[in-house]
């Protein structure tokens, strides 16, 4: 069943029975179901495509009213966003108001104050801070506070003091998982820890009991995490074949690899596609 059309500016299902998108100011935004019970809006750039991330048993008239409920701090976002990007050609993120940044592959639009306006916020919907950083999770907003506004290194390093938190709490859930998915949680050398790391993207530490985790893949979507931690687990524990061996050598060490990290990460082969693609949103940061 179709749709009615929408009235006064009010978002309403699109459809009666599933809801797979709500239109509202004639924009249609993309439902999402997944096995997190949250719900959150989020905004794709250059356009400010909004899409609405739901719980698999998130009843459609409880969707509508969660976006009618922010439809005023929706508008604002938007059209911030449009703004910012109607300026630039480039959709690298320079953690700039209108900017957008990814977290887990989800992706936050940015807003930047100075220090001292920290409580002059604008549609604080839900907050939740701290002295640098407050993050609206419901509309995927985060409130840079700033001693420079015009400091690239003090507005990257402000989100990045925030985002490296969420993201290595994050990292250690999905390093259990898959351990314990792919029956190897007695041979991880320790717990995860994050920093900046050249070259690699996960190495093993068993002297410090350490798993480190690149912070370059912070922006990615938890798949990727998951992969990145079983293809270095497979350095050790299924390993590719070297240059010297026999072609079937190759062949089946290949597959005892790639059998060994689906059993962590099923989705391997997509999450590989998105660590390799070279045009990713989530590479812009």
């Amino acid at each position: 069943m179709s749709s009615p059309d929408i009235d006064a500016g009010k978002p309403v299902p699109s459809q009666a029975r599933q809801i797979e998108q709500i239109h509202f100011d004639g924009i249609d935004a993309r439902v999402f179901r997944g096995a997190s019970p949250d719900v959150f809006i989020a905004f794709e750039p250059p356009e400010a495509k909004p899409f609405v991330s739901a719980g698999l048993k998130t009843p459609p008239e409880e969707l509508v009213a969660f976006v009618n409920e922010r439809l005023p701090s929706i508008r604002d976002m938007r059209a911030e966003m449009i703004r910012h990007f109607s300026k630039t050609n480039s959709l690298e993120c320079r953690f700039q108001t209108g900017d957008v940044a990814y977290l887990l592959g989800r992706p936050f639009m940015i807003r930047v104050y100075p220090e001292d306006s920290s409580r002059k916020l604008r549609h604080a919907a839900r907050g939740r801070g701290n002295t640098t950083v407050t993050v609206h999770a419901d509309i995927s907003l985060v409130n840079i506070f700033v001693i420079q506004v015009g400091s690239y290194d003090q507005r990257r390093l402000t989100f990045m003091k925030w985002a490296s938190a969420v993201f290595a709490k994050n990292a250690q859930m999905i390093v259990d998982q898959a351990s314990s998915m792919a029956g190897i949680t007695d041979k991880v050398p320790g717990k995860v820890q994050t920093r900046p790391m050249r070259g690699r993207l996960v190495r093993l530490d068993p002297i410090r009991h350490v798993v480190w985790m690149s912070e370059d893949l912070l922006a990615f979507p938890p798949i990727c995490i998951g992969y990145a931690f079983m293809n270095e687990m497979a350095r050790e524990l299924a390993p590719l074949a070297d240059g010297g061996a026999m072609p079937e050598e190759r062949e089946r060490a290949k597959d005892a690899h790639d059998a060994f990290v689906e059993r962590g990460c099923p989705s391997w082969r997509r999450a590989k596609e998105i660590l390799d693609a070279e045009n990713s949103p989530y590479r812009r940061q």
